[in-house]
């Protein structure tokens, strides 16, 4: 009998020595560098979702629907609008400027797609009976600084320094500004070519300053 009572207590020692189950698992604490982790790839996903769907904003340009080769004269269907990044916009010519196209002749080849604005500047337009493209050497403050080729103008003469009498006049002829050569360090004056009645030629030559006023901002006819 006391063999059996020896061998329960010692079993009763072994039991209360057994490691209890998972009791080598400690629960670990939450750290802040896992916190700081997640918010920054939450971050990170978020820019370049933003940087994706900016980078897919378009605008409409004109484009020409084939290829043109030198000397072709621009009509209404061979313009189209073009889709394009607004990213790169500013290197195509807008949709509005439509008008300003028709009748020019290329004299530099022209792909299908977008029109770029240095294509544009190769063409020259086609002058109408009594039309004449005048040149005008011209000082800063005497026109606009934002006008630009396709801007519809107002010419206003000053007496020139040899006449005796003479008024400031706004003649009655509009003009569409052709060109703009800026100053340089050959040309301390800004050139602008004007296309106009030839009519106007003359009485611009005859007098002072002239002064140009913008009237309507592109969409020429």
């Amino acid at each position: 009998m006391s063999d059996q009572l020896s061998q329960l207590r010692q079993s009763s020692v072994n039991d209360s020595n057994a490691p209890e189950p998972y009791a080598g698992i400690r629960k670990r604490p939450f750290r802040t560098e896992v916190l700081i982790g997640l918010v920054l790839l939450a971050v990170g996903i978020i820019a370049a979702f933003w940087i994706r769907q900016s980078d897919q904003k378009t605008v409409q340009v004109l484009g020409v629907n084939r290829e043109f080769p030198a000397g072709h004269v621009f009509t209404e269907s061979d313009l189209l609008p073009v889709d394009v990044s607004a990213d790169v916009d500013n290197q195509f010519v807008p949709v509005g400027s439509l008008s300003q196209l028709l009748g020019g002749v290329l004299t530099v080849d022209v792909p299908a797609g977008p029109l770029s604005r240095a294509a544009v500047r190769e063409a020259q337009q086609v002058l109408l009976e009594g039309e004449a493209l005048i040149a005008s050497a011209m000082d800063q403050g005497t026109f606009p600084p934002s006008m630009s080729p396709g801007d519809v103008v107002a010419i206003v003469t000053t007496p020139s320094l040899s006449a005796v009498d003479g008024d400031t006049k706004q003649l009655d002829e509009r003009a569409v500004v052709f060109s703009i050569s800026p100053q340089n360090d050959f040309n301390a004056k800004t050139v602008v070519t004007l296309r106009t009645n030839v009519s106007v030629a003359e009485r611009i030559a005859a007098s002072g300053p002239v002064h140009l006023v913008i009237v309507q901002i592109g969409g020429a006819q």
